[in-house]
């Protein structure tokens, strides 16, 4: 592996192109056309003492996106651009497809994530993610904080997590396991760095329902997860995001059907409790807001979170769910 004797911005870097990159940035892109740029750019302002390839997957966009990343190559013919342009839409088959592409073409031994409509603007982010992990065997995975930024409304919120119990000690970062995670995620795509070895203990095609929620659990429950408290990227929320603006029924139909799936397939007690959370949120948002479901297949809902009940704290936790935020306000007010 060749080094740098100081870190230098990847578009100043010059390697030849058969080098072995350390890091492998997967970007995943569909009509990005307005946001492309800042996602690149926030690849080529990484400082770093190794090589890094950009594996681009453009999904076939219909607006200028492909264009604009071509322009990118041409413009630095010295960075490991590997860019696949596909003619037909791989995301609309849900298949997992590309998830498997990214990662089956990622030689580095680090790989990062970031999607074309997000980018990062700590240029210390890889350097200070790879050092880490190279200092920390037993880790294999280290993510974030991040800002979200709404452009439609132009809100932005800076998003830094503590850990939900002993946190005092923690003021650059902690360690966390799927433990942590059962009540907060702290696994923001666009801010984790894991080692590429990590990727072969999950397998996109075991679930049908396949989301990013799959290889993080799968990746935190095989080893040490590290939380850096710092920002290290921005995620906007627009309406051409895949996640981003989703209504909110559907959001909790995804969130039931993922961790019901990850439930039944693993069995464990972060999956059992995730699996409980997202059921009686469903039943409670239905309760409150019209939907598609029939009465019959509200009541399944509550009814699968019941029967996930093991102990009190659960059946406390299902309140504490179910009740609605003014309530709980209230009661609080009260208590003071």
């Amino acid at each position: 592996m060749q080094f740098l004797d100081k870190p230098v911005r990847i578009d100043e870097q010059t390697w030849k192109k058969d080098v072995e990159p350390l890091v492998s940035i997967s970007c995943i892109t569909y009509n990005h056309e307005k946001f492309i740029s800042d996602a690149i750019e926030g690849f080529l302002m990484q400082e770093t003492t190794f090589p890094v390839e950009i594996n681009i997957h453009e999904d076939a966009s219909t607006d200028n996106t492909a264009d604009i990343i071509r322009e990118y190559e041409k413009k630095y013919p010295n960075v490991l651009f590997n860019v696949i342009y596909q003619t037909e839409n791989q995301y609309s088959k849900k298949d997992g497809s590309i998830r498997r592409i990214q990662h089956g073409r990622a030689r580095g031994k680090y790989y990062a994530t970031c999607e074309g409509d997000d980018y990062w603007i700590d240029p210390q982010k890889l350097q200070k993610q790879v050092e880490f992990l190279e200092l920390n065997n037993q880790y294999n995975l280290v993510c974030g904080g991040y800002k979200s930024i709404n452009i439609h409304t132009n809100e932005d919120k800076i998003i830094i997590k503590n850990r939900q119990k002993n946190f005092a000690d923690d003021v650059s970062g902690f360690e966390f396991s799927l433990e942590e995670m059962k009540y907060q995620w702290l696994t923001k795509t666009l801010t984790c760095l894991l080692r590429t070895e990590s990727l072969k203990v999950y397998t996109s095609v075991e679930y049908k329902y396949n989301r990013d929620i799959h290889l993080f659990y799968h990746v935190v429950k095989s080893s040490k997860a590290y939380y850096l408290r710092s920002v290290l990227g921005v995620y906007r929320i627009h309406e051409g995001g895949i996640n981003s603006m989703i209504n909110n029924e559907l959001n909790y139909v995804v969130s039931y059907q993922a961790y019901k799936e990850l439930y039944l397939k693993n069995n464990d007690e972060f999956t059992r409790i995730k699996s409980l959370m997202t059921a009686t949120n469903l039943f409670r948002f239905n309760v409150f807001n019209s939907n598609d479901f029939s009465f019959k297949e509200n009541i399944q809902f509550i009814f699968h979170a019941i029967k996930l009940i093991r102990e009190i704290k659960d059946v406390v936790l299902i309140v504490k769910v179910l009740t609605p935020e003014r309530l709980k306000g209230r009661l609080r007010a009260s208590i003071a």
